[in-house]
């Protein structure tokens, strides 16, 4: 099954900011969230719990609009068009 939207984390500056957007592309995105970078660097774990809390509320969405939940998030590096020469 093709998910029909992603999250997709992108590091922009001094922030990595979280989009809801389509499988294969980012324009039309909406941002979701923002975090300080460093901060996410900083502190083992604090990326990955960010991370969670994003799926959290993208997940509650869907359950609010659609009446299901997203059964599972899988986790993958960004389209090579889309990669900023930063990572998570």
């Amino acid at each position: 099954m093709v998910a029909p939207f992603r999250l997709a984390f992108r590091a922009e500056g001094e922030f990595v900011n979280c989009y809801y957007a389509a499988p294969d592309t980012m324009t039309g995105a909406w941002l979701m969230g923002s975090m300080r970078r460093s901060l996410l660097e900083r502190t083992p774990g604090v990326f990955a719990s960010w991370r969670a809390l994003m799926q959290q509320i993208l997940s509650a969405a869907c359950t609010d609009a659609l009446g299901a939940a997203p059964e599972s998030f899988v986790v993958r590096a960004a389209p090579e068009h889309e990669r900023s020469g930063a990572g998570e």
